[in-house]
């Protein structure tokens, strides 16, 4: 599984620069008169204020015990309420956090991932699988698009999970695109590609798995015998005309990876 550091899932960073601390987390006045019109007590003041700079920076509702004590230190500094960690591991737990989380959304105009926000991913998830391969690539258009529609972000699991059906849909699509263009003798001739006799213990699969050899004199032989095999499948291979470029690469690359048995335990579609 690949991590949210692989791709440009915001994550909070083992060390924060004193430009990064001025950029992204010093409040303004409008955004503290607007934390202190909300709380009831400097300690939910800074807690709120907290949880919206840190969410303007990375997208989503974080625990303060995972932020940094730089960027709890750098914003209580800046408004004059000190705070324990004992006090913080109580807020992270309490309903006041939540209730803070969505007072914000609606402050920043941001759209609750709740809000249909699983559909929205399955659907660009959907489109970008058919043109990329890279699951990492396809997280990040869908980050792209989640922050352009101003909803706040999934954790990185659900978006990896999302991504990651949409793009086996998508192949499985393709499988059965290939499957129904074939008629029962293409089947049969498909069939007979991974089996073997016990005069002849090589499959034709066999045969036209291993590198093509050097153009020899040695080599003639093999690779009249290669091109011989190739030439029956022209008919079939001429059904992959419009499948994109990226996935095809990425079926020979498993393929060449799989042995005759592997192959023949894999579904008949996927063949």
């Amino acid at each position: 599984m690949i991590s949210a550091k692989d791709t440009v899932y915001p994550v909070i960073k083992e060390e924060i620069t004193n430009k990064e601390l001025a950029e992204c987390f010093l409040p303004t006045e409008d955004e503290i008169l607007f934390c202190k019109n909300e709380t009831r007590s400097n300690l939910n003041f800074l807690f709120m204020l907290i949880i919206l700079k840190s969410f303007q920076r990375y997208g989503y509702t974080v625990l303060l015990s995972e932020l940094k004590n730089k960027i709890i230190e750098f914003i209580s500094e800046n408004v004059d309420v000190r705070v324990t960690k004992d006090e913080i591991n109580i807020y992270d737990l309490s309903r006041i956090r939540r209730r803070h989380s969505s007072v914000i959304k609606k402050f920043l105009k941001i759209k609750s991932f709740t809000e249909d926000g699983e559909n929205f991913v399955s659907e660009i998830a959907y489109n970008l699988s058919k043109s990329r391969e890279n699951t990492a690539d396809i997280i990040n258009g869908t980050i792209d698009a989640l922050i352009r529609e101003h909803y706040e972000l999934p954790a990185f699991s659900t978006l990896f999970r999302l991504c990651k059906h949409q793009k086996v849909m998508v192949y499985k699509e393709i499988f059965e695109q290939i499957f129904s263009s074939l008629d029962d003798l293409d089947k049969i001739k498909i069939k007979e590609l991974f089996t073997y006799s016990k005069e002849n213990t090589r499959s034709e699969w066999d045969k036209i798995k291993f590198e093509i050899p050097n153009a020899k004199q040695k080599n003639i032989k093999k690779l009249g015998e290669l091109v011989k095999i190739l030439s029956v499948w022209n008919k079939l291979i001429c059904k992959l005309d419009d499948i994109p470029l990226n996935k095809l690469n990425q079926f020979v690359a498993e393929a060449n990876a799989l042995d005759l048995y592997e192959i023949l335990e894999t579904e008949e579609k996927k063949r």
